[in-house]
């Protein structure tokens, strides 16, 4: 859960005050700002762009709730 979304946020993504959310990384790219939250209407917000000091609730850390398929580690040879 996401807790006063910021107005400008609400506005442009028709958003309310507190959303719930799961946690994306949008890339596996170094060096980039890759970490965002996704809003049940599909919206993806970096954590960048939220406010300092934002306050985000974790309700849940297990993949199977979040739908996550798990995939193995490739390690070279």
């Amino acid at each position: 859960m996401v807790h006063g979304i910021p107005q400008r946020l609400q506005e442009a993504h028709c958003l309310s005050a507190d959303e719930a959310v799961t946690f994306r990384q949008l890339s596996l790219e170094a060096h980039t700002y890759r970490d965002a939250v996704e809003f049940r209407n599909g919206v993806r917000v970096r954590l960048q762009e939220l406010e300092n000091g934002q306050q985000i609730q974790v309700l849940a850390l297990s993949p199977e709730k979040a739908k996550v398929e798990r995939q193995p580690l490739r390690v070279p040879a």
